[in-house]
């Protein structure tokens, strides 16, 4: 009925649906980033004590390998608060002793 559509008011212009859309999504980016950028501070305070002053350019490297994924683990630190904010990670597998406790030092 058209008591509806005079209720409602006018239909949008595409220009108006455009800009409410990347009001939207914009909206929506700053929600996600929050979210990950707390969950970023969470794993920070969680890292605890232990770790408090221990940095990458303090880890001891016996071997080729190890001084390969320190280097790697320095540049992915280097810009770590963003790539978190892009979703990007970082996981360190190995066995007992291989040094992943690195995880702790990125930042």
């Amino acid at each position: 009925p058209n008591w509806q559509k005079e209720l409602a008011g006018p239909e949008p212009t595409p220009q108006e649906l455009a800009k409410a859309e990347v009001e939207r999504q914009d909206r929506f980016q700053r929600e996600e980033n929050g979210r990950r950028l707390k969950n970023f501070s969470q794993f920070i305070e969680k890292r605890g004590s232990r770790y408090a002053g221990c940095q990458l350019s303090t880890f001891e490297t016996v071997n080729d390998k190890q001084k390969t994924a320190i280097k790697r683990l320095a540049d992915y630190a280097e810009d770590m608060k963003c790539a978190v904010l892009d979703g990007g990670g970082v996981v360190l597998f190995g066995p007992s002793g291989s040094g992943r406790w690195c995880d702790n030092v990125t930042y």
